[in-house]
């Protein structure tokens, strides 16, 4: 038997309700950076997955160029229908 509640109780709840969706949202990840004491490369986590990208000083000064970025920026751009084709028939979501 369902008991009645009041508009003040219903309201109550659907805020309770939302408030419990909210904060079972997944968190963005903080994007971390440190070194690897055993190998002198550096490790910046939170990217994306569970595995970090690890790469050594020189390359990170390679990739984190201008025209670098722009190469990306360009292919990703050039490239947006097949990414997203592949993505979705790999069952991916791109946060």
């Amino acid at each position: 038997m369902a008991t009645k509640m009041t508009e003040a109780q219903m309201l109550e709840r659907i805020q309770s309700l939302e408030l419990q969706v909210e904060s079972s949202k997944p968190k963005p990840k903080t994007v971390t950076v440190k070194l690897s004491e055993s190998t002198g490369a550096i490790v910046v986590s939170g990217l994306a997955g569970r595995f970090p990208t690890t790469l050594y000083r020189s390359s990170w000064k390679r990739l984190l160029t201008k025209e670098v970025a722009q190469l990306i920026l360009s292919f990703i751009k050039d490239n947006d229908a097949e990414i997203t084709k592949a993505m979705t028939e790999a069952g991916k979501v791109d946060h």
